[in-house]
């Protein structure tokens, strides 16, 4: 299955925090289900905005370097109304997180890639 890492918090956000949207600068042809690596850096400015604009309550902690959920892409916009997505983005839109009962450690990487578990 293929594989995203996603700073955090917004990793958290997709799987725990109700984001729906993905925001990139291009467009994306996959429409499945994927893992969400959570990155190892952690955007501080994120986590501020998050409680603030949208009453989002962060975790006592966020998880780096794991696997934490998945989660379906189902289509590619540039215009959703989302309040997680950012003008002049491609708004990639996500639906039916499933968080993991436990974290899997992983190497993540840029842009789509196969993880494949049990397998590091």
């Amino acid at each position: 299955m293929k594989a995203l890492t996603i700073r955090q918090p917004w990793a958290w956000a997709v799987i725990h925090g109700g984001k729906d949207v993905e925001n990139r600068p291009r467009n994306c042809y996959l429409r499945d289900r994927f893992y969400v690596h959570a990155g190892l850096q952690l955007s501080d400015d994120g986590v501020d905005w998050m409680e603030q604009e949208l009453g989002v309550r962060r975790p006592r902690e966020f998880q780096h370097g794991v696997i934490i959920g998945t989660v379906e892409l189902y289509d590619v916009v540039q215009d959703s109304a989302s309040p997680w997505a950012a003008t002049g983005s491609y708004h990639w839109l996500l639906r039916h997180p499933r968080p993991l009962a436990r974290p899997i450690p992983a190497r993540g990487r840029l842009g789509w890639w196969d993880f494949t578990r049990g397998r590091r």
